[in-house]
């Protein structure tokens, strides 16, 4: 601390003028000062902090919008159906876009065909050719058939 110090953001009047310099104070308490980065300190959640480790703070810009979810980012996609503003857009999942009504899957693309084309041109495919020769479960020909098996396994037992 001397007369001729510069500002060092330690909270310290460093220059010796009685005073400390006002981005050096921390008004809100949250243990961050603005040259720090606190970007509004006079509101204690908005800190250069990443609480949620998402890569993203309440001081970024665009700030993140729920700084206690990780799951609720700008940039991240919306996941429709959690009723969460999960892409920090202002808008939940009634109002998003992106979650369009007919948008039956959980992404923000709103294409249900998945043909990477974002939109829901569902094509109805023609099923495959199946020249299957198995009678489906259940069947009476399915019955018949285990019950010849049956009977098939046991008349070779007793010639044994």
């Amino acid at each position: 601390l001397r007369p001729a110090a510069g500002a060092a953001c330690n909270g310290l009047d460093d220059d010796c003028d009685s005073t400390v310099p006002d981005d050096e104070l921390d008004e809100d308490a949250d243990g961050w000062m603005t040259c720090e980065g606190d970007c509004d300190d006079t509101d204690q959640d908005a800190t250069p902090a990443d609480l949620d480790g998402d890569g993203w703070s309440t001081c970024d810009d665009p700030p993140d919008c729920d700084d206690t979810n990780d799951m609720v980012s700008p940039g991240l996609e919306e996941y429709c159906g959690d009723d969460i503003d999960n892409d920090c857009d202002g808008l939940d999942d009634a109002a998003d876009p992106d979650c369009a009504t007919g948008d039956d899957d959980t992404t923000a693309d709103d294409d249900d065909d998945d043909d990477a084309e974002g939109d829901d041109d569902t094509v109805e495919e023609e099923p495959p050719d199946c020249e299957c020769s198995a009678a489906p479960r259940g069947s009476p020909d399915a019955a018949l058939m285990l019950l010849l098996s049956a009977a098939l396994a046991l008349g070779i037992r007793r010639r044994s």
